[in-house]
């Protein structure tokens, strides 16, 4: 169904009807428009890949076809960035754009929002929006006694609270100033650890309740994801339990709106689907629902349909009106900066790059890395960073099933630890 005048008649009728109740699960792609301006997850990899990989091999690393986000900042973590100070780029953008408007605005009429994001935007709408002596009433949910405590949504809403729930966590309470790194890390870490190539990462379980609470019975309306997300949210839309529709909002460029209802899987169905879609004929086989799958630029939907819909009491907030902030230096550029004196050397870069393809099993490519990594190591007299590089080689003949070259490989290195 394309964009028209039949196009309004159907969502306004059928989708955003006054009689549905809405939660909002987000994702990066929202903070995306201007004047937030956040990078996209692949400019994140990109910058830190540019930090830590040898240039030759960025190209090859970026075209993995199951490279997670996740797994990328657990590394980079592990070996660069103990407390994930690279997030802090997020404490400096302050200025939210239409769609946080939007979603602060919702939540003033019990809808709820869920959000993977780690930035602040929202609540940083909803301190535009309300009171000074009202910002207490803005309570993200982020840490697991935050989770514990914030059970029932319908109770923080009775007491005229504003919860957010934060997922994925998030560094820092901005409401009222805790330090919440530690739901930050706890995150990675069981995003990044044992999951196979592919894998994807569901709820933790002390977190599953609460989002059922937040969606059951509700129309749930997906936005800012494109279906093949870094953080993927496909294990937790799969789980979902009986909720009234399921709306996803896909980001094009195309002018005008469309939408599909999401149906079974036809026989015929071509092999070159796209993802998102996919994942919702996968949900609708397991719960018969009402899904629909509209395409538009999200920030225009948001302000030419949901908007009047869903806050028709509420005059359009246009944020191009706000006063112009600090203007902010970009993140490839605020990240080299910030990071000038821990910058990875070239030896590290290559343990960094044998450690990736590792996990994908390329052992060639490891193999190629491990002995440049060696050279280098030679050259600089650093006989642990020798160790590793032939432990990585000895890793990757036994993983080829070569245990004879995996032995010398490894003998080679106890002598140049004795």
């Amino acid at each position: 169904m394309s964009s028209s005048s039949n196009f309004d008649d159907f969502v306004r009728m059928a989708i955003f009807s006054s009689e549905h109740q809405f939660t909002f699960l987000v994702g990066a792609g929202i903070s995306m428009n201007p004047p937030s301006c956040i990078p996209s997850a692949v400019q994140f990899v990109k910058t830190i890949l540019d930090l830590c990989i040898p240039p030759e091999e960025i190209e090859a690393i970026m075209k993995l076809p199951h490279l997670r986000y996740e797994l990328l900042i657990e590394k980079f973590k592990i070996y660069f960035d103990e407390k994930l100070h690279f997030l802090d780029y997020l404490e400096l953008i302050k200025q939210p754009n239409l769609i946080h408007f939007f979603l602060a605005s919702a939540m003033l009429y019990k809808n709820y929002v869920v959000t993977t994001n780690f930035d602040f935007l929202i609540e940083e709408a909803l301190r535009k929006i309300l009171l000074t002596t009202e910002e207490y009433q803005i309570t993200p949910v982020i840490t697991r006694e935050d989770f514990d405590r914030d059970f029932s949504p319908y109770d923080a809403v009775s007491q005229d609270l504003y919860p957010i729930y934060k997922i994925h966590g998030s560094k820092k309470n901005i409401i009222t100033g805790e330090d919440t790194t530690g739901s930050l890390v706890t995150t990675m870490g069981s995003l990044g650890k044992d999951r196979g190539i592919g894998e994807t990462f569901a709820l933790e379980g002390f977190k599953q309740q609460p989002f059922y609470n937040l969606i059951k019975g509700r129309s749930l309306i997906v936005m800012g994801y494109s279906g093949s997300d870094d953080f993927d949210i496909a294990p937790i839309l799969k789980a979902l339990p009986r909720i009234e529709q399921l709306i996803w909002i896909e980001h094009s460029f195309e002018p005008g709106f469309s939408i599909e209802k999401i149906e079974s899987i036809p026989k015929d169905a071509p092999k070159d689907i796209r993802k998102s879609t996919k994942l919702l004929r996968d949900i609708y086989s397991r719960i018969p629902i009402p899904i629909y799958q509209i395409f538009a630029d999200t920030q225009d939907i948001v302000q030419k349909i949901l908007w009047p819909l869903i806050l028709p009491e509420i005059p359009l907030f246009n944020s191009e009106f706000l006063p112009e902030g600090e203007k902010m230096p970009i993140f490839q550029q605020w990240v080299s900066q910030e990071f000038h004196e821990s910058l990875p050397n070239d030896i590290q870069k290559y343990e960094f790059s044998c450690s990736l393809y590792a996990d994908f099993k390329l052992w060639k490519a490891l193999e190629r890395n491990a002995e440049k990594g060696i050279t280098l190591a030679k050259q600089n007299a650093d006989i642990r960073s020798q160790m590793r590089f032939i432990n990585y080689l000895g890793k990757s003949q036994m993983a080829q099933h070569d245990s004879y070259k995996a032995l010398e490989h490894f003998q080679a290195g106890i002598i140049i630890a004795q």
